[in-house]
């Protein structure tokens, strides 16, 4: 018997900060998302909840990285040098040397 109340528990499970979906996610606890996924598959909504999360959970880390990477990207005054430097490509330490070699014209 799964009711409404199946469904809310659901939501409430997979959006705990310390246990729910994205923790187990990040802390590589496989076996855990593994039972998880096997009690929300019997539950009406449940995978679907699963999965709205984590769509809009690389939604989100999706555009923070664009973010980031752009704003890396023009503080090494963008071109070739500053993709190599802010996709990580290159270390910082790298970079740096790149940085000064042109500048030097070497």
């Amino acid at each position: 018997m799964h009711t409404h109340a199946h469904e809310l528990q659901v939501k409430a499970l997979v959006d705990m900060e310390n246990t729910g979906l994205l923790a187990l996610l990040r802390l590589d606890k496989y076996e855990d998302l593994h039972r998880m996924y096997m009690l929300f598959r019997r539950v009406d909504g449940g995978l679907a909840t699963v999965r709205s999360m984590m769509a809009n959970t690389v939604k989100e880390d999706g555009r923070a990285l664009v973010m980031v990477r752009a704003v890396h990207a023009q503080a090494w005054g963008g071109g070739a040098l500053g993709f190599l430097c802010a996709s990580g490509v290159q270390t910082r330490a790298a970079c740096l040397l790149m940085y000064f070699s042109q500048m030097a014209g070497i």
